[in-house]
């Protein structure tokens, strides 16, 4: 169960960080802001396994309003590119509620560790 813990985390620490580094942390071969979304997904789904180990219930709500932010998102096709990455409110919307969660959790915002991913280029 601490692997999907961390892996949530290493989410959130994607998803708060600034755009430069979230381009970074990721492989050229994706599109990034779609990956960022899906790896937090992909951590999202298994929450229902690790709420033993997040007591707080108004942390589970944020976790659930940033998984509705993106649900939102998904629906506008101009968001998912490098540009709106930086600049749209939306993902400085999410970038807030990312950080928020991690120093509810009293994790620091370091930069991601995506070691647990396996990459592969079609």
């Amino acid at each position: 169960m601490e692997y999907i813990y961390y892996n949530l985390i290493q989410s959130l620490k994607l998803i708060a960080s600034p755009h430069h580094i979230q381009i970074a942390s990721l492989p050229e071969f994706v599109n990034v802001a779609d990956e960022i979304v899906l790896i937090y997904y992909d951590s999202y789904i298994m929450l229902p396994q690790i709420c033993s180990m997040i007591p707080q219930p108004h942390i589970i709500k944020m976790f659930e309003e940033l998984n509705k932010l993106f649900e939102e998102m998904s629906r506008d096709k101009s968001l998912w590119n490098d540009k709106s990455l930086e600049e749209n409110i939306f993902w400085k919307k999410s970038r807030e509620i990312g950080q928020l969660i991690l120093s509810d959790l009293n994790e620091k915002n370091t930069n991601p560790n995506l070691d647990f991913i396996q990459w592969v280029s079609s």
